[in-house]
């Protein structure tokens, strides 16, 4: 690991209250596109990003407000583009490079992050090192939220729904009423209760994640629209 100072154009900025403004605080080497900033204090922040321009770090983490960052990797280093299914009847699932799409930290110590290709990874040492694990798919995966240690469900392409009950260990796939739509966003109110948005504006919910055996139900299907993430 080594600090990242310089480069990139993409501007990590801090809102200062009395100042009203942004001030850019931090510019990454080389150029990649940064999906997701989430800082657990003030100072304990993450963000994740694409590999590609030569990086093979995608993972970086600052304990100092943003002032400077170390790099993680996640392990996977191969930056290639475009990439068909045959199995899958022609359906184009996106980029096999690393794009880690969202990062979630349930303590200082534990934490988790999804990207394409079906791949979730998982760090209980605060980022020092992280851990594959085995979802058992290849859709891109958008978005993951945990409720506690042990209970997370993550969402993705072609209506992907996966649940765990023991932190990564296993994972279940959960059907979706709406088919293969795209899912974008999954936010966890408990270890029961949980909320999916897909591509096509349509809210799904969950009231019994933790059981063995649970239902989805479409709670909005008006919007029309995408719905992304709100944080």
């Amino acid at each position: 690991m080594k600090p990242v100072f310089t480069g990139f154009y993409f501007l990590m900025m801090v809102c200062f209250a009395n100042a009203q403004s942004w001030k850019e605080i931090t510019r990454f080497s080389p150029q990649q596109t940064i999906q997701k900033i989430r800082f657990l204090t003030s100072e304990l922040g993450y963000c994740v990003s694409s590999l590609y321009n030569g990086s093979t770090m995608n993972i970086h983490k600052t304990t100092n407000g943003g002032l400077s960052w170390t790099d993680q990797s996640s392990g996977y280093s191969n930056p290639v583009y475009g990439h068909f299914y045959p199995q899958r009847t022609n359906r184009f699932l996106g980029p096999p490079a690393d794009w880690i799409r969202r990062i979630k930290f349930v303590n200082t110590q534990v934490g988790y992050a999804c990207a394409d290709i079906g791949r979730i990874y998982k760090t209980v040492d605060g980022g020092t090192k992280w851990t594959s694990l085995n979802s058992g798919v290849q859709e891109p995966l958008m978005d993951l939220d945990f409720a506690d240690v042990l209970t997370g469900v993550v969402v993705g392409f072609n209506g992907t729904i996966l649940k765990t009950t023991d932190g990564g260990q296993s994972w279940t796939q959960m059907p979706s009423p709406l088919g293969p739509e795209h899912l974008f966003s999954v936010d966890l109110v408990n270890q029961n209760s949980g909320f999916i948005c897909t591509c096509l504006g349509r809210i799904l919910r969950n009231d019994g994640i933790a059981q063995r055996r649970s239902t989805l139900k479409i709670v909005n299907s008006n919007l029309a629209k995408p719905i992304y993430r709100n944080y």
